[in-house]
């Protein structure tokens, strides 16, 4: 898998780089904005809310962009070789990454082709000195102060986390913060759906909570959990919580931390009057980024370097709440802890 890697990193910066430098726009021509998100893949539920938070700002408002959606399947290599059918086109600008793994792999090659990169649902992100990314997601050293706080109170504590760039790096943070009161750390490929065999050594170890690094898999989780009569107190992060989980009756009572998404904000409004839901974090990323972009183009105008460099030490109120963008562009914003109640969830106390 490295060397596929590696062998697309050379191939996407031969072929992308021979285009030169950005043309100026022709009359009426918009910029491309290229979004490589996981729309069919184990992470579809978030490419597809980040694609409904876009549509809820660009059918609303006239935008300087044009959006051209590829699939990624959550994959970095397949992601790669999305990259090189839009890159070498002379009015892209940027392109939008989704998973910590996605946005990590095309860093590199989106700087070589002074493309800006958006990263959304990328908590774990290694790549910020090159300052041509603007992240959206909160940095996981953000979030897990929410998780510590509450984690601190207890001495036994176990780990579950999918083995990708989200997950270790989740692992690895809870571990070093927490120390000696984590017993037991278990990782598993994201697509797994048999979870008995490692619920079974959490059980013998009998912890006082087990944090799950999950996804959609936490549907299998729980309930496989429930069947071996493990009734531990489960912990989630933000990308635990989906419509699988909200509709698993086992899943009544697992805490998660998620942003505390501006419930008062006209687009909130919009899309719970529009779907009958509540918008997810992802949803809320998606219009954010959306929003920001085209106020970027309106200040600095369509280079990409000026796109950056808009967002550098900004910020501005949206779905996630105040956005607050750091020196290198990586956006901060508050979060809560919740809990699953009744097929919704509501913070906890």
């Amino acid at each position: 898998m490295k060397k596929i890697y590696i062998i697309s990193l050379f191939v996407v910066s031969f072929i992308v780089l021979s285009c030169g430098k950005e043309e100026a726009l022709a009359p009426q021509q918009k910029i491309i904005i290229a979004a490589i998100l996981d729309t069919t893949g184990h992470y579809s539920q978030f490419g597809k809310e980040v694609i409904r938070g876009m549509e809820l700002y660009t059918r609303k408002y006239a935008t300087s962009y044009e959006l051209r959606f590829y699939d990624s399947k959550a994959d970095a290599n397949i992601a790669l070789a999305e990259f090189i059918k839009f890159a070498p086109n002379s009015y892209s600008r940027g392109v939008i990454t989704l998973t910590s793994w996605v946005s990590n792999a095309i860093a590199e090659v989106a700087k070589s082709n002074r493309l800006v990169q958006f990263a959304v649902g990328s908590a774990v992100y290694n790549y910020s000195s090159l300052k041509n990314c603007v992240r959206f997601t909160s940095d996981l050293n953000d979030e897990i102060k929410y998780l510590s706080n509450y984690l601190n109170d207890y001495n036994r504590i176990a780990i579950m986390h999918f083995d990708n760039d989200y997950g270790d790096g989740w692992n690895n943070s809870l571990k070093s913060g927490l120390g000696g009161k984590v017993i037991g750390s278990f990782s598993y490929p994201d697509t797994m759906t048999q979870f008995t065999a490692i619920l079974e050594k959490v059980k013998a170890l009998n912890p006082d909570r087990l944090v799950l690094i999950s996804t959609r898999e936490a549907v299998q989780i729980v309930r496989q959990a429930k069947a071996i009569g493990l009734n531990v107190q489960m912990i989630g992060t933000r990308p635990i919580l989906t419509d699988q989980l909200l509709a698993t009756s086992e899943a009544n009572g697992l805490i998660f931390s998620y942003p505390d998404l501006n419930e008062q904000s006209p687009a909130y409004q919009d899309y719970v009057s529009r779907y009958g839901k509540k918008p997810s974090s992802f949803v809320a990323e998606g219009y954010d980024l959306c929003f920001g972009l085209d106020n970027a183009i309106k200040a600095n105008g369509t280079a990409s370097a000026n796109i950056w460099d808009w967002f550098s030490n900004n910020g501005y109120n949206g779905m996630l709440g105040l956005i607050k963008f750091d020196s290198f562009a990586q956006a901060s914003y508050t979060y809560n802890l919740n809990v699953i109640k009744d097929g919704d969830y509501i913070l906890f106390p």
